[in-house]
């Protein structure tokens, strides 16, 4: 019991005859009765703030807001008689409420020097002052005596919270104990203010942030762009045009949004995105299927932007205070239709709140903060991956990135590098502050690397290399495509429709748009897929990718500019995702959806042009002898033909030739140029 004993020496001695509890009565104020009458009257508003707010409390509601208002009166009447204990003890109390307790702790230390039995919660908070400090033992002591001082029914109601802080406690000493290592958390401070600052938005480029800043109970969404190791100066996002809502999610491309708004006096899920240059007026999202009169408080957009994560405390299989939901759109094509919210796992969600979800690009690693599970207090920041019909347990990501202080709002760059958070840790600027986490971790190589190579061929798979034992955040698969879409001729911007294709399952995964003022497109490739990439535009022939990327394949960027063709005489394209096996002339069912495409295309053409004629070319490397490849050619293009023609395409629109080795786009000496020779082409003829 000595640290308890220590804390009772600091408080209750050295004062002497300085510790007198001053009342809120008139006959201690004989000299100042207008000024007592104003400090009274904002003492009793406070207090009765402060009471509705423990009663919501007591009945498992969010009481922040109630807090919030109790603050400023209380304050008021503070300042005109700092030496009452129970005044000092709200104002500490509303300050841990609204997750400031670095501001509350002078507070509380007046109120128990002034009254040691001022109110028994005002030693849980003292157990709460000594947990953040990581003085864990005497947190425990000083927990103790909180339970000491409780009978009957008030022992019984605390017990929960009393056990609860003892295993995030018990969380606190092991993981801190343990601190991650290579990992560094630094303050953002050209970013940060006394203000909160929270929820940080970056795009997978992360070249600039969005977040929102509240001061002095208003908000504003504020943007900054990426210089070199710093930021530039935050200035309002749009100019302030959107003041009524906060950013709450950002996909990776930085074209769609989601924002949070209060019109009709709940939070609710706002939906806008990037026409040109212009961000369309925010549209709600719907009621009952997402919003509802409960809570809804931020949104992270998935890879493929079919579906989206939020945080609600709806009631619909809620398992306790504020949960994950997770939605959908109920078609790829009509982006304003969504199916009804779901809860996520089971394994994910905690009777306690869960302050906010990021879904990594990857399309399988989910990042959420949590009150829950092996918290070390308040919000720690949780990581798990998509299993088989569940989620893994999940993972608190250790300290220093968590700390018995709020850790929330949290986003992670494409490659793990880097990832951002909100934090109320006492080495901030105040309040809420955004800080940047960097993950160390030794180089790795690339295992494929797919810039500007165009593969129409599976006959030569790419063999792995070996692999660098699981990484806690480091390990990513996935492939990030960006670049533009531009006129082939005059080389202006296009808005393109790209459709991401599983070619094994012939299955449509997403569909993308190219930003018209800028060509602008940026798409996440999780591996474990043999994708299908196809940029189509309006009177242009369509432009074709292939990306076979294995389970294991490592992160990469890969910028592309592509220059889509006008549909003209002799304009010709490359079908990247026809297949044949390896000297075989029958199609491969991954080959299934560019034919489709090809045959819709020569469709549109023929209403337009019904005299139009092109020609399907098979072509080959220099392997084998220059007979066996022109006849391999010659009915791997007839192959195509014959498809064409079961799809409806008319006989007399199509030609094939087959060319061998003749017409090589790339060297023969190496594997990755033989690659690209042995491919089918598509040319109009007349």
């Amino acid at each position: 019991m000595k640290y308890l004993a220590l804390f009772l020496i600091l408080f209750l001695t050295a004062s002497g005859l300085e510790a007198q509890d001053i009342e809120f009565r008139a006959s201690n104020f004989k000299d100042d009765k207008e000024g007592f009458k104003i400090a009274h009257e904002a003492y009793k508003n406070g207090e009765s703030l402060a009471l509705q707010a423990i009663e919501a409390e007591g009945a498992g509601k969010d009481a922040g807001s109630t807090w919030l208002q109790a603050l400023e009166p209380l304050r008021q009447a503070q300042a005109f008689n700092p030496g009452y204990s129970k005044l000092n003890y709200l104002i500490a109390r509303a300050l841990h409420a609204i997750s400031r307790p670095d501001e509350a702790a002078s507070y509380l230390e007046t109120a128990l020097r002034l009254d040691p039995e001022t109110d028994p919660y005002a030693w849980y908070l003292a157990a709460k002052q000594a947990h953040l400090k990581l003085e864990l033992d005497k947190a425990e002591e000083l927990l103790s005596r909180y339970e000491g001082m409780l009978k009957g029914k008030d022992l019984e109601a605390a017990e929960p919270l009393i056990r609860k802080t003892l295993l995030e406690i018990k969380a606190a000493r092991e993981l801190s104990a343990s601190p991650r290592e290579r990992v560094w958390v630094d303050n953002i401070r050209e970013l940060n203010s006394p203000g909160d600052e929270l929820m940080p938005n970056i795009p997978a480029t992360v070249d600039f942030i969005l977040f929102n800043r509240l001061d002095a109970d208003e908000g504003r969404i504020l943007s900054s762009e990426r210089k070199g190791s710093g930021w530039t100066p935050p200035e309002e996002w749009l100019g302030g045009v959107l003041k009524d809502y906060r950013i709450i999610g950002l996909s990776q491309d930085g074209q769609e949004a989601f924002l949070g708004g209060n019109a009709d006096g709940s939070s609710d899920i706002y939906y806008t995105e990037l026409k040109g240059t212009e961000w369309l007026e925010p549209k709600k999202m719907p009621e009952y299927k997402i919003n509802t009169e409960a809570q809804e408080t931020q949104a992270s957009f998935y890879f493929d932007r079919i579906k989206f994560y939020y945080i609600s405390d709806q009631d619909y299989a809620n398992k306790g205070g504020k949960d994950i939901f997770f939605s959908g759109r109920i078609n790829t094509s009509i982006r304003e239709e969504w199916g009804k919210a779901h809860p996520m796992g089971s394994e994910l969600n905690t009777p306690y709140d869960e302050g906010s979800v990021f879904m990594h690009p990857d399309g399988k690693t989910v990042y959420f903060a949590s009150k829950g599970h092996n918290s070390m207090g308040g919000y720690d920041i949780f990581r798990s991956e998509r299993l088989p019909g569940r989620w893994s347990p999940p993972e608190n990501l250790g300290y220093p990135i968590n700390t018995p202080y709020d850790e929330v709002y949290f986003t992670i760059s494409p490659s793990g590098k880097h990832a951002y958070l909100s934090s109320n840790r006492p080495d901030g600027q105040g309040g809420y502050d955004l800080y940047r986490v960097t993950f160390l971790g030794p180089p790795k190589p690339n295992i494929v690397d797919y810039r500007d190579h165009l593969l129409s061929s599976m006959t030569e798979p790419m063999t792995e290399r070996s692999m660098e034992a699981a990484k806690e955040v480091d390990n990513v698969h996935l492939t990030i495509l960006k670049g533009r879409v531009i006129d082939a001729f005059t080389l202006q911007p296009l808005e393109a429709s790209i459709e991401i294709t599983d070619n094994q399952k012939d299955e449509l995964i997403a569909v993308f748009r190219s930003n018209s003022a800028t060509g602008k497109f940026l798409v996440s490739l999780p591996a474990g897929k043999n994708y299908g990439i196809a940029v189509t535009a309006p009177d242009y022939l369509f432009h074709s990718e292939n990306f076979d990327l294995p389970e294991n394949s490592d992160y990469q960027i890969v910028d592309k500019e592509v220059r889509l063709k006008n549909a003209c005489i002799g304009c010709s394209i490359i079908l990247n995702n026809i297949f044949f096996d390896i000297g075989k002339h029958s199609l491969r069912p991954e080959s299934t959806s560019e034919l489709n495409r090809l045959a819709e295309l020569l469709k549109s053409i023929a209403r337009v042009k019904p005299a139009t004629r092109v020609e399907i070319s098979g072509h080959t490397d220099n392997t084998g002898s220059e007979a066996t490849n022109l006849q391999l050619s010659e009915n791997r293009a007839r192959s195509v033909v014959e498809y064409l023609v079961r799809q409806g395409i008319p006989q007399s629109m199509l030609t094939f030739r087959g060319y061998g080795s003749s017409q090589a786009v790339a060297t023969n000496a190496t594997a990755e140029g033989r690659q690209q020779n042995r491919r089918t082409e598509f040319k109009i003829l007349e």
